[in-house]
């Protein structure tokens, strides 16, 4: 099993694998095309039969009657033509805007970096299939307007080893034969493209190793006439392998002779899918076409229908009562008739064109009476009220109606009304259009994947004239969805306008700077402003336009209050009234606290004074005072209770500074409380504090105690 999946990995590089093939394989691969092709081809038969007739119809044929008499009228009266002109013009400038056709959505999370890859991306593919596919635009042209006559239109999307570029070309249904049973492209067992070569273009491929040798001998030999014949690619499936499972391939096959002139993979590496134990459960086929459908069958048929389907039957009627009116009206303006001179008329049928007198036997004295213009009658009013019915009948069908070609309903219409019947008969079309702009963004996936395998890195740079641009990066991710860059739902000018004049007035109430920027683009698109990036500024940081703008103080305060109750208050309060009670309590413990370590830190000064002699106790009674008075200004502090602004200096300018430790002068003594540690943030004191450990009352207790110390030390 694994040699076979060896097998068609192999085969996805092979320019031609019917060179591999026996003539018995390649025979019955051939039988097996053509025979495929002829019951697709049967099946749609009757659709392609009204197809030819209406596309006579949309594209005015001149056709010569020979009844009633010969070069009789034969106009036909351009309904479809009409309506598929109005359809081309409304569709295709919405769908080519300027120099935007692609567009890059961000899938998921939005991030800066996935704004700056969708902008490359859709900037690069817009001048692929402008610029560098020079036979996309015109073949969206044709696309567009033999849509609506004939219902289907299909594009080919490949790379072209040859030119070396993507290649995105219409085809017409007339050349591509699916079975009228299939649901979509993707389900179907067999697509046929029927492609007409001249001999000189076969011997091309042979030579190139494209198509087996001596193909062109089996075409038909004829000097006098370069004749072009038939050859079918078949993109199907076969079981080349003989495992059982069939396998996507693309035969080409001369339809004369049934020769298979080239077999190649239909499938990459990611389409094959394995099984937990290495066999093949699945290979997914590489997709090349893209369906463009107008209206979907009511049968449920593949094909789908156009004007030619539609009105193809009425047009018709249309045409008969308009040529015999016109026949009637020619037939009383060119009278003929009967000249007298004996009757002698033979049997049958006697016909008589305008402007014709037959001589016949007939005796008569005055030349009145030998003379007998035919009973012919004017043209009939009751046909002519017909043929309007008809005619209006067909337009609404056609929803082409006065407004809708540019004509106004009567003078004393409102400009309102006439609107509203625009915005009607532009609604019929909706649904058309979302269906086209569904199968262009199908046709764009397809472009987006060939890039990523085959795109060169240098022409990704020079076309984005970015030297950071990576196309690897780019086109590899997963998370941005390929679109069309216009809006589906197709409106008027007038209609456009309005919405944009709308936007526009809404700019002073969007929030954000990037939507005040995206409603002036949108707005100078909908006016037509050329070159709308020199007005507007560039997208360098998310922030710039994605971020809200800072919200206004005073709002936040107002709908804060606005949002707080009253019982949220209340609670608010209890908390803060319980903390004061437990802050009131902390400050009594760490008063006394704060009284123990000033009385250790004087026994301290006065064991030092009692070891060693020469100590100042004047100064060690100064450093004491004023850490008293830092530690109560502290603790005064914390607690809020001084509001005079002059006093706040006083600690740290006003006090004495500690004495610092010397040899023989105290060295080793405890640091008292105060200058190096501090108090606990949550103290909050009482009214007392100052009176107790500041002031007089403070200096005077110390005084006396350095009183007692001396007396102690005489004695």
């Amino acid at each position: 099993m694994a040699k076979n999946i060896q097998w068609l990995q192999d085969n996805i590089d092979k320019i031609n694998l019917a060179d591999d093939l026996d003539e018995t394989k390649l025979a019955e691969i051939g039988r097996k095309i053509v025979f495929g092709y002829n019951i697709d081809e049967d099946s749609r038969k009757d659709w392609w039969k009204l197809t030819q007739e209406g596309l006579k119809i949309a594209r005015q044929v001149a056709e010569k009657k020979s009844y009633p008499w010969a070069g009789a009228a034969n106009i036909k009266y351009p309904l479809i033509a009409t309506a598929a002109i109005q359809f081309a013009a409304r569709a295709y400038p919405q769908i080519i805007q300027g120099t935007d056709v692609v567009k890059a959505q961000m899938v998921g999370k939005p991030s800066l970096d996935k704004e700056n890859r969708a902008k490359r991306v859709g900037m690069h593919m817009s001048y692929q299939l402008l610029e560098q596919m020079e036979e996309w635009e015109s073949d969206t042209d044709q696309l567009l307007t033999s849509l609506p006559v004939v219902g289907m239109y299909f594009r080919k999307t490949y790379y072209d080893t040859l030119l070396k570029r993507n290649r995105s070309i219409g085809i017409s249904p007339e050349n591509l034969v699916v079975n009228q049973k299939i649901t979509d492209l993707k389900t179907a067992r067999r697509i046929t493209e029927k492609i007409n070569l001249y001999k000189n273009e076969v011997i091309e491929r042979e030579r190139a190793g494209i198509y087996v040798e001596k193909i062109n001998e089996s075409m038909q030999q004829n000097d006098e006439e370069d004749k072009a014949e038939l050859f079918l690619e078949q993109h199907c499936w076969l079981d080349l392998d003989e495992d059982g499972y069939d396998e996507p391939y693309i035969v080409t096959v001369h339809e004369d002779s049934q020769k298979v002139c080239r077999v190649v993979a239909r499938y990459d590496l990611d389409g094959i899918i394995l099984t937990d134990k290495g066999k093949v459960k699945k290979i997914t086929p590489v997709d090349y076409y893209t369906d463009f459908g107008f209206l979907p069958d009511p049968a449920g048929n593949y094909y789908k229908m156009g004007f030619a389907h539609l009105l193809g039957p009425i047009n018709e009627t249309i045409n008969v009562t308009i040529n015999q009116l016109l026949d009637a009206g020619h037939l009383a303006n060119c009278q003929g008739g009967f000249l007298g001179s004996g009757v002698r008329l033979k049997g049958g049928v006697l016909r008589v064109k305008p402007n014709e007198w037959i001589p016949i036997d007939v005796p008569g004295a005055a030349l009145r009476d030998n003379i007998f213009p035919l009973p012919v009658r004017d043209p009939s009013p009751v046909l002519f009220q017909l043929l309007g019915l008809l005619t209006e009948t067909g337009m609404k069908l056609a929803a082409v109606s006065e407004t809708m070609t540019g004509e106004a309903p009567g003078q004393n219409t409102p400009a309102t009304t006439v609107l509203a019947m625009i915005e009607q008969g532009l609604k019929v079309f909706t649904s058309i259009y979302k269906r086209v702009f569904r199968s262009l963004k199908l046709e764009y996936k397809k472009l987006y994947r060939l890039n990523r395998l085959y795109m060169d890195d240098v022409e990704y740079i020079r076309v984005l004239d970015d030297q950071m641009a990576v196309f690897q990066q780019d086109y590899a991710a997963d998370d941005l969805d390929i679109v069309p860059v216009a809006d589906p739902t197709i409106s008027s000018e007038a209609q456009r306008l309005a919405r944009a004049q709308a936007m526009l007035n809404s700019l002073q109430y969007n929030p954000t700077k990037g939507g005040k920027i995206g409603i002036l683009r949108y707005y100078y698109e909908a006016i037509g402003v050329p070159d709308v990036d020199k007005f507007l500024p560039p997208k360098e940081v998310e922030g710039l336009v994605n971020s809200p703008e800072p919200p206004n103080p005073d709002l936040i305060k107002i709908q804060s209050e606005i949002i707080t109750n009253k019982g949220t208050l209340d609670i608010e309060m209890r908390k803060v009234n319980a903390l004061q009670v437990k802050t009131e309590a902390e400050v009594e413990l760490i008063l006394a606290q704060v009284k123990e370590m000033n009385t250790r830190a004087i026994k301290n000064i006065a064991d030092a004074e009692a070891k060693e002699a020469g100590i100042q106790i004047d100064s060690y009674t100064a450093m004491a005072n004023a850490q008293a008075s830092e530690r109560a200004y502290s603790i005064k502090a914390k607690a809020g209770k001084d509001e005079s602004d002059g006093d706040n200096g006083t600690s740290e300018q006003g006090g004495v500074q500690p004495v610092e430790a010397q040899p023989g002068n105290g060295e080793g003594l405890p640091t008292p409380m105060g200058v190096a540690g501090g108090l606990p943030e949550s103290v909050n004191p009482g009214a007392n504090i100052e009176q107790s450990l500041s002031g007089s009352n403070g200096d005077a207790n110390y005084n006396a105690i350095g009183a007692d110390i001396r007396a102690e030390q005489n004695t």
